[in-house]
């Protein structure tokens, strides 16, 4: 009887996983009757797409109710048949889902099934993917009198590793470093993602997971935290953020801050973008004394942040990160005046880390700005900026300023092409700053230049460490 009511409950809720995940890996072999997959390439267009362009076009329906859609003509129980030619029970599927997931009980397995619930505002659904990207913070920081004392903040999940549970999460700098404390990056930080947000003290049980802080840059305000292993983000309910193209971003676009507000949990809160790129002076992360001062390019929003935001995600309508929170503007005249660090700059900072490399390329170049305008592209005005070389550095090496004999001043940037990367349009003075965090050494850069009226490409720049400088 329990076998039955189990198989029964599986039936009513048997979505995409059987398709995809099991179907596509184990059960094509032996099936006769065609899958939701293959039901989906015979459609015009689809024929040489993936599985994942399969998943994408899904949007919360079932696989069942997609082969209904595109001319499958039997029940539901015939078309779960069908995936395995009627040879496979609902503890044998439970079995191979376990293969895949070793760590998972019953309940993941059923979960697994389920099809995403859709809501009439696609906003709160985006929301929903939000939440499982995002996790609070505590770093604890000890002091010369053995004091300690422990800050919050919170972060955002860039990539998880399901075998071990290890996990790589972006937040900002100042949030794990205090200059005064011995050491200054904290020893001792705690994450904890949605639901789990128990840290212990005052008899509280610790349900958070241990973090290393792996490296960074106080000038940028990002830092990249390595949780231990663990058997938490090994489920799937957790995701990777989807990353947006911060130089897409417009004003007026809606902007969701996803952070731990006063250090008690996480939350979302919404608002616009107000400027997509500006530059503000705040005080140096590493300076002691208060009197040393940095400048940071940023985006202004005016979704509502509070301490603890720090290092939590700024996000757009469709759930992609756009820029990571690091400050606002407090004053009694002021209201709702936020901060968030690019994307742009978050993730090449953050990628720089995660693979090792602790400093940034440069090309031995200044350049201006000499004209500006606004324009309206797509229905959204845009800043298109003409900017000029202003001067080629002359240092001892070519190897410190690789440029130097390619780039001319008075050249204007037109396009950029680093290594593999695809063509960048330079409409932005920033633009090309921002895509040197992808540099790594023997890297070419390749550039579109208007020198004298004539467009001319140039013969790639090579990236030498000589030319690096730290994050």
């Amino acid at each position: 009887m329990k076998k039955n009511i189990r198989f029964k409950q599986i039936v009513r809720i048997a979505v995409v996983v059987i398709a995809l995940t099991l179907s596509v890996i184990f059960f094509a072999a032996c099936s006769s009757a065609p899958t939701a997959f293959e039901l989906w390439q015979r459609q015009p267009g689809n024929e040489n797409l993936s599985e994942t362009d399969f998943i994408n076009s899904l949007r919360g329906k079932s696989a069942f109710e997609y082969a209904q859609a595109n001319g499958f003509e039997g029940t539901l129980q015939e078309w779960l048949a069908s995936l395995g030619g009627g040879n496979f029970t609902p503890e044998e599927l439970f079995a191979f889902y376990r293969t895949i997931n070793p760590d998972a009980n019953e309940q993941d397995f059923i979960d697994s099934f389920r099809p995403q619930q859709t809501s009439n505002d696609p906003i709160e659904e985006a929301i929903q993917l939000m939440l499982r990207s995002a996790v609070s913070i505590r770093a604890t920081f000890s002091f010369n009198q053995g004091a300690n004392r422990t800050g919050a903040g919170a972060g955002v999940i860039l990539q998880i590793d399901r075998t071990t549970g290890i996990t790589y999460i972006v937040t900002n700098y100042h949030v794990i470093y205090e200059f005064t404390a011995n050491p200054q990056r904290s020893q001792q930080v705690r994450v904890a993602p949605i639901g789990r947000e128990f840290f212990g003290g005052s008899g509280s049980i610790d349900l958070s997971i241990q973090a290393t802080v792996i490296g960074g840059s106080a000038a940028r305000d990002i830092a990249v935290l390595r949780t231990h292993p663990n058997s938490e983000f090994i489920r799937p309910f957790f995701r990777e953020a989807d990353i947006a193209d911060s130089n897409e971003v417009t004003v007026g676009e809606i902007a969701i801050a996803v952070g731990n507000p006063e250090g008690v949990g996480i939350s979302a809160t919404r608002g616009i973008v107000n400027v997509d790129s500006e530059y503000i002076i705040m005080q140096q992360i590493d300076a002691a004394d208060g009197r040393g001062t940095t400048m940071h390019r940023v985006m202004r929003v005016d979704a509502a942040i509070n301490s603890g935001n720090s290092g939590g995600g700024i996000f757009n309508r469709h759930g992609q990160l756009i820029g990571v929170v690091n400050a606002k503007v407090v004053a009694e005249s002021i209201d709702n005046i936020g901060y968030a660090i690019p994307v742009n700059v978050a993730m090449g900072v953050a990628h720089s880390v995660m693979r090792g490399q602790h400093h940034k390329y440069t090309m031995g170049v200044r350049t201006h700005i000499t004209g500006s305008r606004a324009e309206l592209i797509d229905g959204s005005v845009r800043l298109i900026e003409e900017v000029r070389v202003y001067s080629v550095e002359s240092f001892v090496s070519n190897a410190q300023a690789p440029a130097r004999g390619i780039l001319e001043t008075g050249d204007v940037l037109l396009w950029a092409e680093l290594a593999q990367r695809p063509r960048l349009n330079l409409t932005r003075e920033f633009m090309l700053s921002d895509e040197l965090y992808w540099a790594t050494a023997g890297d070419a850069l390749v550039l579109g230049v208007r020198r004298n009226g004539v467009e001319i490409t140039l013969p790639a720049i090579v990236m030498q460490s000589g030319s690096s400088r730290p994050l």
